[in-house]
């Protein structure tokens, strides 16, 4: 057997090895994975080309010679804070309602288009559409919005026919005005099921949805508005 004087080639030791991670405190400790957060509600883009529809979506105050109108923004704010299974159902019914009137007027309108023969685009479309980010509260505001480009369609196909002549002015002006109404009172509807609307304590006009004093908050009674 071969015996040499040099330490190292006689050390049959195991080599020294690297302590490992957990042991070594210059090792770089794993990341901690953070949970997600909580959901956010994120905007939804609507695309309105009519000033009308424009004009229903902000809403109008009331002054001293002109009466104010609900607009989607403020629906939308007014049902966030109804909690009421029963009003909740109201206001259902009544977007329902005004879904179901503006789709009886597309109806005659398509019957317009297929009695004179029209040919071409059938629906006005805007040289510069207003793009609106919107955060809306609840299914309520949702159906608020829909609500909104059912109109906003109507009123192009309108204007359509009256670019075409198949409308006079007057004509026009009415069905403009009868499909803004409809839309007006499905937008006051979380006021007009408040309690003492319902008693008819507060006055307000039914059939346009246009009000005489400025609403109270969803939650906030007409006493307290006085």
């Amino acid at each position: 057997m071969v015996s040499t004087d040099n330490p190292a080639m006689n050390d049959h030791s195991p080599p020294e090895t690297e302590a490992p991670a957990a042991d070594n405190p210059s090792a770089a400790a794993p990341s901690a994975q953070k949970p997600p957060g909580k959901i956010k509600n994120e905007p939804i883009t609507i695309t309105l080309h009519s000033t009308q529809a424009y004009n229903l979506y902000i809403g109008r105050p009331r002054t001293s010679d002109r009466r104010g109108f609900i607009g989607l923004e403020q629906f939308s704010h007014a049902v966030a804070g109804i909690a009421d299974h029963d009003r909740q159902d109201r206001i259902e019914e009544a977007l329902e309602d005004a879904q179901e009137r503006i789709s009886q007027i597309k109806a005659q309108i398509n019957k317009s288009f297929a009695h004179n023969h029209l040919a071409g685009p059938t629906t006005a479309v805007s040289e510069s559409p207003a793009e609106i980010k919107v955060k809306l509260s609840n299914r309520l505001a949702h159906r608020g919005a829909q609500l909104l480009m059912e109109y906003d369609s109507a009123v192009r196909r309108c204007i359509i026919l009256y670019k075409l002549s198949v409308h006079n002015s007057k004509e026009h002006g009415k069905m403009i005005h009868t499909l803004s109404k409809i839309v007006r009172r499905a937008y006051f509807s979380p006021y007009l099921t408040l309690p003492e609307i319902v008693d008819g304590q507060k006055s307000v006009s039914a059939a346009t949805g246009e009000d005489t004093t400025s609403p109270p908050a969803p939650g906030e009674s007409s006493a307290a508005q006085d």
